[in-house]
């Protein structure tokens, strides 16, 4: 290559500050995304690519705002105080969004959801969702688990990054949950100060003993970037195992629930097709695979037999709580399943209003207007629309209310709003 020699320097320059500034023009442009995540022991996670917030507005996303509103009804905090740091698209390896909880059967297919980011007074919390967030399940902090000694412990606790604490036992079959609660305040900032400023580590003790040994271990999942020493790692521990002595004296009854009386178990003869709700035209939430069993926790009149997953999901309530067997399906019934909780038939595709508490149905868009009844804590309604403002129109012909209300229509405030179903991503927008 020959070179022209008279090429005048300050020309020669202004050529590569004009190839730069081409160049620069025609780069794509980055941001960082940040993500707090514990990732939880013994599960994978196929990533897909980073969504920035910008573009998909959690306000336009009902995953995210499910995310936000059970985040806030956890910790008991306005849902003003929740904002958002990441929303990630995520293709999870089973129904149980990758989470593995003790005693739980997962469906083995993959669901396609996020990876949400928020913060709370500074502290950030990352949830799993499916595409709508009607599965959900915060990321696991810790997993401790204790076996063996001379009383024959055979215990397990997990804890979220919320601080919502699980302890289990499986003295006996299958493993059963103990209780759970949120942490008190003060272990729970304890909980959060680890997390944030320690590495994750796994922690095994064995006494040793030839006959009777107990052997304790810990997978800590944390987010910081300190190793934690041997004490550190002690003393974890020991903050655990205190918090399972306490909750291990305390009894929960879940909801819905079998009773001794109602018990009625079915154990799936070939692969089984579960549904997300009872009709065939709803979503499929997996299969119930065969050989695999679960106890049934409700029904409906034309046969469909419903039972809690147990892992995975957001605020849901009553029948949406449940995940429903189809009449004939190929399994077998023991137990009293005639004697279970009826539910009504409700659409396979409608979006419902799930009210956590008692939810005001005014007649129009605002807090002044007059009020036409009470959605009580734990029933439901249709959502058939919403308003630029993010107020929600429901139809209390279907639902709870219909018996009083039909042919009715009302507004929730958004605080309120609390979405089952897919059709909740793409309500149309309605004028009052």
């Amino acid at each position: 290559m020959k070179t022209n020699n008279d090429l005048k320097p300050t020309v020669f320059g202004l050529f590569i500050l004009i190839l730069i500034g081409f160049l620069a023009a025609c780069s794509p442009t980055s941001s960082a995304t940040v993500t707090a995540t514990a990732t939880a022991a013994a599960t994978s996670t196929v990533s897909g690519t980073p969504i920035p917030i910008d573009i998909l507005a959690p306000a336009n996303n009902v995953a995210a705002q499910q995310a936000a509103q059970t985040l806030a009804q956890t910790l008991g905090v306005d849902r003003t105080a929740v904002t958002y740091v990441s929303l990630e698209a995520q293709s999870w390896p089973d129904s149980c969004l990758g989470i593995a909880t003790p005693g739980m059967a997962c469906a083995q297919h993959v669901v396609d959801g996020y990876l949400v980011t928020m913060a709370v007074d500074g502290q950030q919390f990352a949830y799993r969702t499916n595409g709508d967030g009607s599965e959900m399940a915060a990321e696991v902090a810790l997993t401790w688990t204790r076996n063996g000694g001379l009383a024959g412990f055979c215990d397990e606790l997990m804890i979220d990054v919320t601080g919502v604490t699980t302890a289990y036992t499986c003295k006996g079959e299958p493993y059963t949950q103990v209780a759970q609660q949120l942490l008190a305040a003060e272990p729970r900032q304890q909980l959060y100060d680890w997390l944030n400023s320690l590495q994750p580590f796994e922690y095994n003790q064995s006494d040793n003993a030839a006959a009777d040994s107990m052997t304790v271990t810990l997978s800590f999942n944390g987010q910081g970037s300190t190793a934690a020493d041997d004490t550190q790692q002690s003393d974890i521990e020991a903050f655990v195992s205190r918090i399972y002595s306490q909750m291990a004296m305390v009894e929960t009854t879940p909801t819905p629930a079998a009773t001794e009386t109602a018990a009625c178990t079915i154990v799936a003869n070939s692969d089984v097709t579960l549904y997300g709700r009872p009709d065939t035209a709803s979503d499929v939430f997996g299969t119930l695979a065969a050989g695999e069993q679960a106890t049934m926790m409700g029904q409906t009149a034309d046969g469909w037999l419903g039972f809690d997953p147990g892992v995975a999901q957001a605020a849901n309530v009553g029948i949406f709580r449940l995940r429903w067997v189809a009449p004939g399906s190929d399994v077998t019934q023991t137990g009293s399943c005639d004697t279970l909780t009826e539910y009504p038939a409700i659409s396979p595709t409608a979006c419902y209003e799930m009210a956590m508490a008692d939810a005001t149905i005014y007649s129009q868009p605002d807090e002044t207007a007059a009020s036409i009844t009470t959605l009580p804590a734990g029933e439901y309604t249709a959502i058939t629309g919403k308003t630029d403002q993010d107020w929600y129109q429901v139809d209390l012909g279907d639902g709870s209310l219909a018996a009083d209300f039909s042919g009715q229509t009302g507004w929730i405030t958004p605080a309120d709003a609390n979405f089952n179903g897919q059709s909740c991503s793409n309500l149309p927008v309605v004028t009052p």
